[in-house]
């Protein structure tokens, strides 16, 4: 576990920077992570403190979305459909559906 511990820490700097072009660089350490802890799900459930980390690393990320909303998003036309692209790379789904996994 100490070489994911150090994974974990050099995970949690690029998720913690929310200034990339790209927001779905912050997503695949995410996405990394829960995939690691899918596969090894009994080693995680003997060190609740390491997945209470994760997780609580996740949903910072879940929180950090922007502040701003564009005019589109406050009006929506009914039946309105989020592109799968975009919601591929929305955090709080992300964010969701890796901590949900972990259940």
């Amino acid at each position: 576990m100490n070489n994911f511990t150090d994974t974990l820490a050099i995970f949690e700097m690029i998720m913690n920077k929310p200034d990339y072009d790209k927001p779905s660089i912050r997503i695949l350490p995410i996405e990394l992570i829960s995939t690691i802890v899918i596969r090894l799900k009994t080693k995680f459930k003997k060190n609740l403190k390491l997945l209470k980390k994760i997780i609580q690393s996740i949903y910072k990320v879940m929180a950090s979305i922007s502040k701003e909303i564009p005019e589109s998003w406050l009006n929506p036309e009914d039946g309105c459909k989020i592109e799968e692209e975009e919601f591929s790379i929305d955090p709080v789904h992300i964010g969701s559906k890796c901590i949900d996994s972990f259940i």
